[in-house]
């Protein structure tokens, strides 16, 4: 898997990442946030097992506050010939059909993680 890097308009990169043997595309790399997130329709579709509840509660940038459906531990995700592991909130929330959608969001634990290796 090659990685390929973008920048969306608002200035955020993105990349392709691969999860359970399938490709995530336009993983949005975020400095800001301080979990790593996807949304429960994406968790459905990549298979992961079960979820375990988490006492986690989130303060969003639209000052909204919102309970994730569960984290999933040490889920290997694959950048290009590198795998991290890597603790997924999930939420639920409505699916966008717009051109600038992004499934997943890696906050700094992932990035972190990256930096180490």
């Amino acid at each position: 898997m090659q990685v390929s890097f973008e920048v969306q308009r608002s200035g955020c990169p993105t990349i392709s990442v691969m999860i359970g043997g399938k490709v995530v595309e336009k993983a949005l790399l975020d400095l800001g946030a301080s979990v790593n997130l996807l949304p429960y329709s994406v968790y459905k579709q990549l298979g992961l097992g079960e979820l375990k509840p988490t006492s986690i509660t989130l303060s969003l940038a639209d000052r909204s506050v919102k309970i994730p459906r569960g984290i999933i531990e040490d889920v290997l995700v694959q950048v290009d010939n590198f795998y991290y592991p890597v603790d997924l909130l999930f939420l639920i929330r409505p699916i966008v059909k717009e051109a600038n959608y992004v499934p997943i969001i890696l906050g700094r634990p992932f990035l972190a993680t990256q930096m180490q290796s």
